[in-house]
This record gives structure tokens, C-alpha cells and sequence, in this order.
């Protein structure tokens, strides 16, 4: 909920169509924070937008249900497409979309869809003929720091990248305690911030939920993955991190 503010302005940088939104959710309550926070962001905006709101169930009729979501996104006139689902939802979406011309921008929250595995589904679903730009915790695995290169002995993938930069804030939770307990982490961590390293820094503010900013990444289908990787679909990272 917290990322509707971002989404758009990421949007707005990035160029993209700020003239017809549609706003496509899981229909569970697990989105309702979400699709709600973003809804509002866009009414403040004036932006005009439908509300979606999906059955991302993983059953014998997934397939058949993101289809027909793909044609009401083809047929709609959207220009910009706000996406908090399942990832299967979306590369089945996406592939009808596009098989019927839709050209628009898909757009997101983090960390749903910026994982490699599913630009790769996604690139070989349109054919590499989508666009897409979503917000994730971390920058995409293009910035890989030499540190960690070489730590991975050059064998390392998109989600090594992550666990190594949320390995660098449990380190510095683990350091800051005065005791190695489950009550010592309770009562210290509210009251802390965090540099961290890969990801943006920490501050809880008193609070449970600590994070700071996000970065873009823009979908590459004419990228891989290092380490042997053949099949086209990548993240790349787009400038500094967005912060709240």
C-alpha cells in the first residue's frame, strides 16, 4: 500500500500514459490494501482508471480467465497497466494482450514480478512484444557489485543477488543487540534504522514495517540472465533508488 505514491511517480518519469489506467488485483483481501492505496493515489491525481479485480486462483481455468483479462486490456484503450497479482495471471494475461495489439505499459508494486523467471515467461508468451516497468525492493541483478561476483565465484543468479543484500540488513540487525534473544530483537528493532547495502536503508520508526524506497526495472527481452542462461528476459535497473 505504501508504493501507490511511487508507482506514479515512477510513471510520470518514466513516460508513461497517464491518460487511462486500468487497476488489476487478486480479488482477496490480501490486495485490498493495495489496489486501494493505488485507486486513491490516482483519483488525487485525476487520473482515470477501471478497477480489475481478478481470480488468480491456480487451478484448470487460470489459463482461460487471464485471457479474457488479457482482451479487456487490449480492448479497453488503456494506455498504462497497474498489476498486483499472481505471476502466472500475468504472463497469461500478457500473452493474449499483446497477441491483440496492446501496446500500453504495464506497472507495478514490488517484489511480485521482477524476478527473472518471469520475464522469461513473459518475454517467449508476447514474442519480446510487451512493455513493462515495475518497482522492487532491490535493483536488478545489472548492478551486481563486484563483492558479490566474487563471493558467488561468478556463479550467481537474480535471486542470490537479493538474499545477499537481505543477508547485509540481518547482519546489522544481528550486530545491534544487546543480547542474542527473541525478546531483544522485539524491543530493539522498532526503534532503529538500518544503512543495509543492496537494499535501501531501514528506518522502522517505532513500527514493524521499515522500508524506505524502491527501485525501478524495465523488462529486457533481448537480455539474459549471466551464468549460461539462454532463454531472453531480464530486469534492468533503471537510475537511483525512489524514496517515500
Amino acid at each position: 500500500a505504501q508504493q501507490g505514491d511511487l508507482v506514479l511517480r515512477n510513471a510520470k518519469a518514466q513516460g508513461m500514459g497517464v491518460k487511462k489506467w486500468a487497476v488489476i488485483t487478486s480479488r482477496t483481501d490480501n490486495f485490498k490494501d493495495a489496489r486501494d492505496s493505488m485507486e486513491n493515489v490516482l483519483k488525487r491525481a485525476g487520473v482515470p482508471f477501471t478497477d480489475i479485480q481478478v481470480d488468480a486462483t491456480n487451478d484448470s481455468g487460470l489459463q482461460s480467465r487471464a485471457g479474457q483479462t488479457g482482451t479487456q486490456i487490449a480492448t479497453g484503450g488503456y494506455d498504462t497497466v497497474f498489476v498486483d497479482t499472481s505471476p502466472g495471471y500475468f504472463v497469461y494475461m500478457t500473452g493474449t494482450a499483446s497477441k491483440q495489439g496492446f501496446t500500453g505499459t504495464y506497472t507495478g508494486p514490488g517484489i511480485t514480478m521482477t524476478e527473472v523467471t518471469v520475464a522469461q515467461l513473459v518475454c517467449a508468451g508476447t514474442g519480446g512484444l510487451i512493455k513493462a516497468n515495475f518497482l522492487a525492493p532491490y535493483p536488478g541483478i545489472d548492478r551486481a557489485s563486484a563483492e558479490f561476483k566474487t563471493a558467488a565465484n561468478g556463479k550467481y543468479d537474480d535471486i542470490y543477488w537479493s538474499l545477499w543484500g537481505l543477508s547485509q540488513g540481518v547482519e546489522q540487525i544481528l550486530n545491534s543487540l544487546p543480547t542474542l534473544s527473541r525478546q531483544s530483537v522485539l524491543s530493539t528493532l522498532p526503534n532503529q534504522s538500518y544503512a543495509n547495502g543492496v537494499y535501501t536503508p531501514t528506518k522502522f520508526g517505532g513500527g514493524h514495517f521499515g522500508g524506505t524506497g524502491a527501485f525501478a526495472q524495465l523488462l529486457n527481452c533481448k537480455e539474459t540472465e549471466p551464468n549460461g542462461q539462454n532463454q531472453p528476459g531480464q530486469w534492468d535497473t533503471l537510475g537511483g533508488a525512489l524514496f517515500k
